[in-house]
């Protein structure tokens, strides 16, 4: 039976040709008093619910206040299995555009799927194309009649969908076009997708909650399907053309911005121009307020097990201004929460993590990834390159331009996030792999973490990282020497004319927080704050730290936190850091007995005035501490450099075969009301390399017995020095 002919022996096409379209949705819709049940008549239970959504539509049609029809699932197992002229890209249940699915309750009232995996369809979903209202106006769904009658039907609205177990479909839900949707009390178990959200481009997706809902995405074979809810929303895969087999003279010939070609697999990819031009004409007003986005949407009190990628994923730039909260995350592998492909202003906070693996969900050419618990992430950088390159070339951020689209254009646009907020989270830090299980090589083994990242930030602006903890499982390797990986941070944005911005501040983890920069990157714009933190923890199985590189910013300022280094010789490192202003000011560093603390600026190009502050810090225990302008004693470049130590406390330095315990090489340095308590066996207290070398003759030093008291200060070339000791110290 062709879809024309169903509707119309069910009665649709005799109904009123009065067209209908939706209430305000100042306030939620009321419910209509008469409840539709679905009464099972065959073995084809999809007819059944069909027949269920036709008469909510007559009634709702009906009804002088268009209030919202109400369907009852049974307390029993429905069959989903094939409907006519249904494929996987036509999608059989007509809906009204509002209308309310209750079952029974979790394990009561259950949907499952009978057809095989990739064969199915989108079981229940909000676009226009199967919409009973717009089915009505247009019977062949032909694309101008649709698209003339999109504006005049609105979105769909106010769907609730609750107490309903839906079982190995591909997509159960989709919303789309659709705002103040809700799902709750609701499970997925075996489905590619539970939920998917996709965009559209007339009203988007805009304030669905989904709520104490249950998803497992483990299918009965054991294996795992990789998402159990997807936000999607264009992002550069959709203008990016690849071809294979294709050398590289005919690829370059090809006369289109035309990505790096790829050797190994003749492949060249280039960018559909044009349909990226569509993309920022689509969804994009002249400010936030007017693009087409999934936005203001809320997850709460779910619980989330065995993902095979990501567990929540918001894909593309137009995901924005989400929460996903109070959730809990089992046994997933690749990302509990992941903001991906520059979806930005979303939160996570107050989840529940435990047992993350990596994801092996790119298998057998990428065997395994390593991700992290919660992380954002860019998108294709090419992609930007070409997007800042299109809005320059057509003036979308001119104000007098006939195509403006906002002075903010390429930052809602891009790939690349802005302004998440990642906070209160708890993560259950344990031995949830092996990383044997995963790489056989010993020496790429000995590079991989061996507990799971807890956050990845990349490219991040204005991200803020808050109050998460990590705790430990009876399972956790604390013993492990080696340093862990809480927080990873990837800062370099080559692109944006705002960069960095990022807020670190009160989180308490066990292990560590890297920078991994990019020595060609520009420096951020942004002022970087971390401050109220605890890297490790208070002991000898410590494995907590710092360890950036290429850290590049105009200003960065760690404060109040504290840093309980680990054991191997990463956990108390600054190297190559290249900061206006880095200030250091009133941190507790506790390094291992083996380990330095290791501070180093990297080399300038062009003249720089850098200042670098550390004020009311204690530093305990370690070998040595090395601060000083790397490769840069011959260099007028670092001319204009200063190092300030101011009231701080260094002492326990321990190991007798070093014969300096603090050494400082800066252009002009201030050193002013120092401690230095217990250096041990060591020969020179301060060795400092200088052209302006000041104190305030308030430094005060505690010796052990065997200790000498010397302080020496060299020139910056260190040709020529001399002894300061008796002016130095505290009398």
């Amino acid at each position: 039976m062709k879809r024309r002919d169903f509707i119309k022996n069910a009665g649709l096409l005799a109904a009123s040709s009065t067209l209908c379209v939706m209430p305000s949705l100042a306030s939620e819709v009321a419910d209509h008093p008469d409840i539709i049940r679905v009464t099972l008549t065959s073995n084809n239970h999809s007819l059944d619910l069909q027949r269920a959504f036709d008469e909510a539509y007559l009634l709702w049609q009906a009804d002088p206040s268009q209030r919202r029809p109400i369907i009852e699932l049974p307390d029993a197992t429905l069959t989903i299995g094939e409907i006519e002229n249904n494929s996987r890209g036509q999608y059989p249940f007509r809906l009204p555009p509002t209308f309310k699915l209750r079952g029974a309750g979790k394990g009561k009232s259950i949907l499952v799927c009978e057809q095989p995996k990739g064969a199915q369809y989108r079981l229940l979903m909000t676009r226009f194309e199967t919409r009973a209202d717009m089915i009505e106006q247009c019977p062949s769904l032909s694309s101008q009649c649709v698209e003339s009658n999109r504006s005049v039907l609105g979105a769909s609205y106010d769907i609730h969908i609750e107490g309903i177990s839906f079982v190995d479909f591909d997509n159960a839900i989709v919303l789309r076009e659709s705002q103040r949707c809700k799902i709750s009390n609701c499970s997925f178990e075996g489905s590619l997708l539970g939920i998917q959200l996709l965009i559209g481009d007339v009203f988007g997706n805009v304030n669905h909650t989904i709520e104490n809902c249950d998803f497992d995405a483990a299918r009965r074979d054991g294996s795992q399907n990789p998402f159990c809810i997807r936000f999607e929303a264009p992002f550069s895969v959709l203008w990016t053309n690849t071809e294979y087999d294709i050398d590289v003279d005919s690829c370059e010939q090809l006369g289109k911005p035309v990505f790096p070609y790829h050797e190994s697999s003749q492949r060249c990819s280039w960018l559909d121009s044009a349909s990226l031009e569509r993309y920022v004409n689509s969804l994009f007003g002249e400010n936030r307020e007017q693009d087409v986005a999934n936005k203001g949407c809320f997850i709460s009190r779910c619980q989330f097990r065995n993902a095979g990628y990501s567990a929540i994923e918001f894909a593309g730039p137009s995901n924005t201004d989400n929460i996903v909260t109070s959730c809990g995350f089992y046994n997933c592998s690749g990302t509990a929460v992941e903001f991906d492909k520059g979806a930005s202003r979303n939160t996570a906070s107050y989840n529940f993590i435990s047992g993350m693996k990596p994801t092996t969900a790119f298998g057998p050419s990428y065997p395994y990834i390593f991700q992290a618990a919660i992380q954002e992430q860019e998108g294709l950088h090419q992609s930007d390159v070409y997007l800042k390159d299109l809005i320059e070339d057509l003036g979308f951020a001119r104000p007098d331009s006939p195509n403006f689209k906002g002075v903010d254009i390429f930052e809602r646009a891009s790939e690349l996030p802005v302004g998440n907020q990642i906070s209160n989270n708890v993560f259950e830090v344990s031995r949830s792999y092996y990383i044997s299980e995963y790489e056989v090589d010993a020496n790429k083994a000995a590079v991989l973490p061996d507990i799971y990242p807890s956050i990845k930030l990349n490219k991040s602006l204005n991200t803020v990282v808050a109050n998460n903890m990590e705790i430990s499982s009876s399972s956790s390797p604390i013993s492990s020497s080696l340093m862990g990986s809480s927080i990873v941070w990837y800062p370099d944005d080559t692109l944006r004319s705002r960069s960095g911005g990022v807020t670190i501040s009160g989180n308490k983890f066990h292990g560590g927080l890297y920078v991994v920069g990019d020595p060609v990157a520009p420096a951020m714009t942004e002022t970087v704050v971390i401050e109220d933190n605890e890297f490790g923890f208070d002991g000898e199985l410590s494995r907590g730290g710092f360890n950036w590189n290429y850290l590049k910013a105009s200003e960065v300022h760690v404060r109040n936190n504290r840093f309980y280094c680990g054991r191997d010789s990463s956990s108390s490192v600054m190297q190559r850091q290249d900061v206006s202003l880095l200030r250091l000011e009133g941190n507790h560093i506790q390094l291992s007995a083996a380990n330095s603390l290791y501070i180093r600026s990297s080399n300038a190009l062009e003249e720089r005035h850098a200042v670098t502050q550390l004020i009311d810090n204690v530093i305990t225990g370690g070998v040595a501490i090395s601060i000083y302008d790397y490769e840069a004693q011959n260099s007028n470049n670092f001319s204009n450099d200063s190092l300030l130590l101011q009231g701080n406390t260094f002492r326990g330095l321990s190991d007798a075969s070093k014969v300096v315990g603090l050494t400082l090489w800066y252009r002009n340095i201030q050193v002013h009301s120092n401690h230095f308590d217990s250096f041990e066996d060591k020969v020179f207290q301060l060795y400092s390399l200088s052209d302006d070398f000041s104190f305030d003759y308030k430094n005060e030093l505690t010796l052990t017995s065997s200790s000498s008291n010397r302080v020496y200060d060299r020139n910056y070339q260190n040709s020529a020095g001399r002894y300061v000791t008796s002016e130095f110290w505290l009398s």
